[in-house]
Parts: structure tokens; sequence; C-alpha cells
């Protein structure tokens, strides 16, 4: 919304309100919104002022434009939220109190079921009435985030259940001993006994999978990635996945222990020990096949650990703090690192392995479908340039210049896969120089036999039908200039046999073509008879492939794992086979991973034995000398190590930004004195040189695979490597005002 403020004759002021953003382009970074300055608590479209429907906004008693409120926030305000908050903490509190009671009352058995009962009924009211989620707007509680049932429905329910079945198993690890219940079972006779332990070892081994379901949920129904490798850096979201998953591991712990002790207990033989765990594995592993599930790493893993704690005395040493449980806790922290390090490198491979299947299937079969998106784009928009229409249209002017046009400002650098022939044409489809050699009559005659008309008019799609050729696209465009044709352009593009490195600015994407994307480190070919296509990327598929490869089943189904590589393949209706590739996952990613949850799992047990301790000594208790010499050392040894974790992680990060930022820079100072003479010429004869810092710009952004934009003195665009940003209206054309200071105002290279 725009206002005028006239002052006298010669002044006036635009003051600008925005009311609501929408772009040409949807995608992560272009989200149509409204300004939440003015609708806070709203979600509207924003109409004409003549639309019949929605509600009129006046001023002056002039109506300026509409709104259609398509749904109001269900925010509670400020005061019912406290209330809220109040009423839970109270109720909250008032069952702790009750269950104390019971507790003193030595009815731990009790407390657990009611307990366990109270926290389910509790998380469904508040799972119902939308808690806080509705009543408060927060990524937290956003199911846009995270969500994998209805239970839970947001990073922030996750985090409260597993918070709340991490207290549960801590009762039970700490009161399980005098539950009558498993008094009982101790007291069977040999047979029930042997039953019941190959069923608390079934239970355990489920137990321990429980931070293995974690990891598979949040992979499978969110974006956030639990990889340390990928990324430094942590936003809320990322830190309440990490704290679920440490929950969950202290939740498997407690309940693993016990059901060890258990089956320790009820067996202390190691023959019917040993038979007891193998039908229990062999059980456990029939589920997980019954069910389409892949289990084999908690298997692996918790095995070892299930049979160590069950012939070794560690177990025991949770009933007061000695040196063994330091042990104790050193393994059990080794082993969930272990499960979770290799987790994280089955799903990122899995879903690595998935999007190389999709990418080859939505991409690389057939049809490229963000290459017709643009090569249209470009058919509306070559008809009406007038450059081109004086040239055509002129028997005196070059036409060659009306090719480079072409080339470098309707095909950006995304068909550098592409070989592209432009030929030019007078209005009776007649080659206009000895460039184009082939009337167009002819030429369309040749192709229509292996055309398939797109759904874009004009752009056809030829299937490739031997091995030198790849994907082909032809497009005839005519040029027309007062309503009369004065020429045509043909469009002749066929996918290169070796393909060139690009960057496309993600910017500029439409979120229906972002699959491309993200496949960036990706390489791929199309194979067909055992010959190379064509080729994309870093992976040499002449020397490095194994044409073997073609004859396994699983290449076309699950991947394949070759020398360092995942290679997938996808066969299309003319025995052609889309293959790509991506490096399989590195040995020491997985040790990165497993240090990072290790030294969590140290800090945490450490938290914890210090939280014990003092309890203790609240209590009036003391913690035994030897106990005491352990704590002292496992502190020295967690918080050096914590220390420098953190210290390590911080300088490495802000040493890839400083290097990022140091590269940038440098890179921008050489292209600024290779444009430099370019510039000058310019500014003598804006007129003559205008075309020729074109063509310049365009050549060093694409050698320099960056961006670049050229203003005037006064902050205005000249030229810049991506009109597209200024054609469908992602920047002014005005240079950012605080770097336009920086630089005329105070002389610095901002």
């Amino acid at each position: 919304m725009l206002r005028k403020h006239v002052f006298g004759s010669s002044k006036f002021l635009i003051s600008v309100l925005p009311l609501y953003k929408k772009y040409s382009i949807t995608n992560r970074y272009l989200i149509p919104q409204s300004n939440p300055q003015v609708f806070e608590k709203f979600n509207i479209r924003v109409l004409d002022p003549l639309a019949t429907t929605g509600i009129k906004i006046y001023f002056e008693n002039q109506a300026i434009f509409g709104i259609d409120l398509v749904s109001e926030n269900n925010g509670k305000g400020t005061a019912p939220l406290i209330l809220a908050f109040a009423s839970l903490f109270f109720l909250i509190l008032a069952v702790i109190l009750f269950l104390k009671k019971l507790h003193k009352q030595r009815k731990f058995q009790v407390v657990f079921l009611l307990g366990g009962s109270i926290f389910i009924l509790l998380r469904l009211l508040m799972l119902q009435l939308n808690f806080p989620g509705s009543w408060y707007e927060t990524k937290i509680f956003s199911p846009q985030e995270f969500a994998s049932s209805s239970f839970n429905a947001s990073m922030g329910d996750l985090f409260l259940n597993t918070l709340g079945v991490m207290i549960l198993c801590g009762y039970v690890l700490f009161t399980y001993t005098k539950w009558p219940v498993i008094r009982s079972v101790l007291k069977t006779k040999a047979i029930a006994r042997w039953g019941w332990t190959l069923l608390f070892l079934l239970l355990s081994i489920f137990s321990f999978l429980y931070p293995f379901l974690f990891i598979e949920v949040i992979f499978n129904n969110s974006s956030i990635s639990l990889d340390i490798t990928q990324s430094l850096s942590f936003d809320v979201i990322r830190v309440l996945s990490f704290i679920s998953i440490t929950f969950g591991v202290i939740s498997s712990f407690f309940f693993t222990h016990v059901f060890i002790r258990i089956s320790k207990a009820l067996s202390p033989l190691y023959g019917r020990f040993g038979v007891a765990l193998l039908i229990a594995c062999v059980l456990f592993i029939s589920y997980f096949k019954i069910e389409s599930r892949d289990y084999w790493i908690t298997l692996w893993v918790g095995i070892p650990f299930i049979v160590l704690v069950y012939f070794s005395r560690i177990s025991s040493s949770l009933n007061r703090i000695t040196y063994v449980t330091f042990l104790y806790l050193f393994f059990a922290t080794a082993t969930f690192a272990t499960q979770g390090a290799l987790s994280i490198q089955r799903f990122v491979m899995k879903k690595r392995v998935e999007s190389q299947f999709k990418f080859a299937s939505g991409y690389l079969i057939d049809r490229d479908v963000l290459a017709e998106y643009l090569l249209n784009e470009s058919l509306r928009k070559i008809p009406t340039d007038a450059f081109i229409q004086t040239r055509l249209a002129s028997p005196f002017l070059s036409k060659s210049v009306v090719r480079q046009k072409v080339k470098q400002i309707y095909l950006n650098s995304y068909f550098d896969r592409y070989d592209i022939k432009i030929y030019l044409y007078n209005s009776t489809k007649e080659p206009y120089d000895d460039q184009t050699q082939v009337p167009l009559s002819v030429l369309e005659s040749e192709l229509s036999n292996s055309t398939n008309e797109t759904e874009y008019k004009g752009l056809y799609f030829i299937r490739s039908q031997g091995i030198k050729t790849g994907k082909r696209y032809f497009a005839t465009i005519p040029i027309t200039r007062f309503d009369q044709v004065i020429g045509y352009v043909a469009l002749d593009l066929s996918l290169k046999r070796i393909i060139p490195q690009n960057v496309y600015p993600e910017l500029l994407a439409d979120n229906r073509f972002g699959e491309y994307f993200e496949n960036r480190d990706k390489s791929f070919a199309f194979l067909s008879n055992h010959g190379i296509i064509s080729s994309f990327g870093n992976f040499n598929y002449e020397r490095d492939f194994d044409f073997n490869l073609l004859n396994n089943l699983s290449f076309y189904e699950t991947g394949v794992e070759s020398h360092g590589f995942i290679h997938t393949g996808i066969e299309d209706d003319s025995n052609r086979v889309a293959v790509v590739t991506s490096m399989d996952y590195p040995s020491f990613f997985v040790l990165t991973n497993f240090s990072f949850f290790f030294i969590t799992g140290m800090f945490v047990a450490g938290v914890a034995l210090l939280g014990y301790g003092f309890f203790i000594w609240f209590r009036g208790g003391k913690i035994n000398y030897a106990a005491r010499i352990q704590l002292y050392i496992y502190m020295a040894f967690v918080i050096p190590l914590v220390v420098v974790t953190i210290t390590t992680l911080n300088r490495t990060t802000q040493s890839a930004e400083n290097q990022l930022n140091q590269d940038f820079s440098n890179r921008s100072k050489t292209i600024g004195e290779n444009l430099e003479p370019i510039l000058t010429n310019y500014w003598k004869d804006p007129a003559l040189s205008l075309e020729e810092l074109e063509n310049q710009l365009d050549n060093i952004a694409r050698f320099s695979n960056i961006d670049i934009s050229v203003y005037d003195p006064s902050g205005r665009i000249l030229v810049s490597s991506q009109p597209g940003i200024l054609e469908n209206q992602l920047a002014s054309g005005l240079m950012n005002r605080k770097a336009w200071e920086q630089i005329f105002n105070e002389g610095e290279n901002a």
C-alpha cells in the first residue's frame, strides 16, 4: 500500500506499507506470507478493493483494499496461556504429592501404574486441546517441523513424551526389586523361570531398540539432520531432537538394565541363559522380518552388551557408586553411541538411495521437466524482444548477434549440459545465413516422426534413437512485428556426452523442480548396450563403472555399493539405463557421530553422578572414599573432554566462515580487476560497450561459478549474470543501501 505526501510544488514523499508478499516463484526461500506486523493473529488474503468478497478496509472513506480471512490464529493470548500453564503445574504437583504418599506406603507397583496412566491421560488431553501449540505459536510445537503420529504431533510433543517415559523408567530402576509381581516371578518353578527368562531377554532387546526408533522416526518424518558431519549449527528444533534421543537412550538403559538383572536372577545357569537368549534373538528377527523392518544394528550391538552385563558383575554397581559404576556407564555409553552412529549411517544412506531413485525416475528418465519449464519461459519472452525483432526485420543488420543474445540471455547456465544450436529463418522458412543450412520445413519434416509434443506449445521432446545422442529438445519460435511473421528462431538442444558442472540459483527455481538442487553431490549417466550415452559429475563412468552391475537385481531395487560408491539404476522403455552415483558413507563420519554421542553420554552421566552425590549429601549421607576418588577422576576426564569438544566445534565453525568470507572477498577483487577496463570503456561510450559488458560479465560468471551484478555509482543495476532475479521481481534493481553507503560514503569494500 502506497501513500504520497506532497511537500510544496516540487517535493513529495512516498510511504510504503507491505501487506502481503507473493512471488512468481515458490521455494524454501520465497514463501508467500502476510505482513506479521499488520496481520499478526490472522492468516489472510489481500483482495482488490473492487472484489465482492472479503472485508473492505477504508481510508478517508475510500476502500483501499480488502482482506479474506483464510483462518484465524488460535492463539489464546498471554493471560489464558499463563493460567493454563499454572493449572497444569498445580495439577502435576498434586499428582506428585499423591504418588509420593503412595510411595511412602511402599506401593511401588501401584505408583508406577497409576503414574503411567495419569501421564498418558494428561498427554492425550493436551493433544486433544492442542496445548500449547494452538495457544502459543512456536516452531517447537509445529507439525511442519516434525510430526510422526497423533501422539508425536511435533518435536515439542516428542520431547514431553520422552521426558515422561524417562521419569517412569527411572522410577522402575530404583523400585523394581520391591514390586510384588517381580518377587512372584522370581519364586516360580524351573520351567516357568525359563519362560520368564526368555520373555525378559526379549524385552531387553526391544528396550535396546527404543533409541534406534527415535532416530528412524526423526529421519522419516522431518528434515532435521542428526548427522553431526552435515552441519555444526544447532537451532532449537535440532537441539530438542538430540535431547529427545538422549532421553530415549537413558530410558533404554534403565529398562535394559532392569530386564537383564531379572533374567540373571531367574537363570543363573549359563546354558539356560544361552538357549533363552538364542530363542529371543530368533523371535526378534522373526518380528522385524514379518514387519519388513531392518533392526540388525540393534541385534549386533545389543547382544554383546547383554552378554557382557550378564556374565559380569558390572550391573550390580548401580546399587551404590563405586569404581565399577564408572566402567558400567562408560561401557553403556559406548554401546549406545555405537548404535546411534551406525543408525545414522543407515538412514543417511537410505535417504540418499531413495533420493537417487527419485532423481533418476523424475529427472533422468524421459523428460527433463525443469528444462521444459525454462524453455517455455524463453519461448514466451523471445518473440517480444525488440532487439531480435529489429535484427530479423532489417536485411542490412547482422543476424549472428541474435544467436548470441538468445544463448546468453534466454538460455541460462542450466543448459550448459546441452549442445545448443540456434537456427534463424526468414518468413518463408529459408535460412538467413550460412550457419543455418537446412530449411526449416525440411527440418520439421525430418523430426516429425520422432517428436513428442510437450505440454508447452511449440516445444518438442525427441527421444534418442542412437547411442551417440542423448535427450533432445526442438522448438520453433515465430517472430512477429506489427502482426506479421518476419522470421523464425529454431532451438535444437541435445544432451552432451559429457556434461560440465554448472551453477543454477535455487532462488530462481520453483519448488516443484527442487529435486535437482538436492542432488548436486551426485553423478549420473545414461547407459545403453554397455555404452555411455551421456554422463554428469565427478565419477568417471568410462573408467570406474562396473557394467556387470547392470545384471544385478539389487542395482535396480536397493542400490549396490562398489568401491566406495553407491550406484542405483532405472531402465526406461527404450532399454536405456539411467545410473545415479553418490559416494558411500565414509567410516570417518561414523566415528565422528560416535564421538559426538559418546561425549554427550559421558557428560550426561557425569551430571547424573554429581546430582546423585548432591542428593546423598543433602540427605545427610556420605559417599565412600573410593567412590569419591573415582568421581574426581571421572570429572577430570569428562570436563576437559567436553570443553575441548565445544571449543573445537566453535573454532571449526568460525574458521570455515572466515575462510568462506575471505575466499569470497578475494574472488570479488579478482572479478573487479577483470571488469575494470570493460567498465572504463562502457563509461566512455555506453551505447557501444553495454553489449560487451554483458558478454564479459556472463563469461566471468560462468568461469567463476558465481552470480555477479554490476551497479552504477548511484546504486542502480547495470547488468547481471542472473537477470531472472530482476525479471521475477525478487530484487528492486537497487544496491543494498548499507553496502552503498559503506562503499561511497565511507570508502569501504563492503
